[in-house]
């Protein structure tokens, strides 16, 4: 147990601790080194009888300082080695970076390939970032991305965790009962990355905490793309009837009016007929529709041509659709095979 907050401390301690904290050491650091509370030792260093400075990072010569940015910044070694080999702490080496606009990852036990996203120059990178539009979020304050789906789209999110590079385990979520109401939420896993690099390129290309009420369509993608990122958010946040259930051929996908105005501008360009209408019981949220047949038979075109990465239970319903067991008009019987 920690010792108690009262400023009685011995001169052993005073030069430990300035000798810890003027080397880079944080205060939590230097809590846990000397067993005192974090409480103690910051009243301790700002009362008015004792002013100490810290030092931007220790006195590093020119070519240690270059030695650490390759191994950091090319060779992507992680920064609990670095310190261990130049016998500094970790918070110089993250301050180090900083003033080298570095990104100040702590240290990752598990890899991820943080610029996965520095060039949009394929199908599966423009499908992963529509998913992520859909089912993704970003945590600002801790450089968190995540995106979760249902238990049962495992498959298709540790296909994503791989092309990604990610080597943390997926997170699983078991189901709960929703507060106030009878519904128990399914189960579902998701896929955590904290990289500040990897959040500040999703930002760039357009997502954003809080994206659910001014989330606006992508501007950078190349025209090659655009369907593939449809197909991602389509597979996060759209859905098609199912024509075991359904006579009915009916497919929507749900977001705010500005991304989906987009969708439908580039829809209509293929003759593809949809529209666009506000759904009264949520806020911000617009629904696109796709009715008949061969509209949505034009519109799963346009979503499946050359694609690696989709989710496999809607697309199937896609190619039911277009060839369905029954005849979809009313009051018939199922067409013999």
């Amino acid at each position: 147990m920690r010792r108690g907050t009262a400023l009685e401390i011995t001169t052993e301690e005073q030069t430990r601790i300035k000798v810890l904290y003027t080397s880079g050491k944080t205060i939590s650091e230097i809590s846990r080194e000397i067993d005192r509370s974090h409480k103690f030792i910051r009243k301790w260093l700002f009362t008015d009888i004792l002013k100490i400075k810290r030092k931007k990072y220790n006195n590093l010569s020119v070519d240690i300082e270059q030695e650490i940015l390759e191994l950091y910044k090319n060779k992507h070694i992680f920064l609990f080695e670095i310190a261990k080999k130049y016998n500094i702490s970790i918070a110089i080496l993250r301050r180090f970076l900083s003033l080298n606009n570095l990104s100040r990852s702590v240290y990752r036990k598990y890899s991820i390939n943080e610029e996965y996203f520095d060039d949009m120059n394929s199908s599966n990178k423009a499908y992963v970032l529509g998913l992520l539009y859909a089912d993704g979020c970003l945590h600002k304050n801790q450089n968190l991305v995540r995106l979760a789906l249902q238990a049962s789209d495992l498959t298709l999110l540790e296909i994503i965790s791989k092309e990604m590079g990610n080597t943390r385990p997926l997170f699983y979520g078991k189901p709960n009962v929703i507060k106030d109401t009878n519904y128990t939420s399914s189960g579902y896993y998701s896929l955590d990355i904290q990289s500040l690099k990897l959040r500040k390129s999703l930002e760039l290309l357009g997502l954003h905490p809080n994206k659910s009420i001014d989330l606006e369509f992508p501007i950078n993608l190349c025209d090659s793309l655009i369907f593939h990122f449809i197909r991602g958010y389509f597979d996060g946040d759209g859905n098609i009837s199912n024509p075991q259930k359904s006579r009915q051929c009916v497919a929507s996908l749900l977001g705010t009016f500005n991304f989906l105005s987009v969708i439908k501008k580039l829809l209509e360009k293929e003759e593809v007929i949809c529209t666009l209408s506000y759904i009264k019981k949520t806020k911000c949220t617009y629904s696109l529709t796709l009715t008949g047949k061969e509209n949505i038979k034009k519109f799963g075109e346009l979503l499946y041509e050359n694609a690696d990465l989709y989710l496999d239970r809607k697309q199937e319903k896609f190619n039911k659709w277009k060839n369905p067991p029954y005849d979809t008009r009313k009051n018939k019987s199922k067409v013999n095979s």
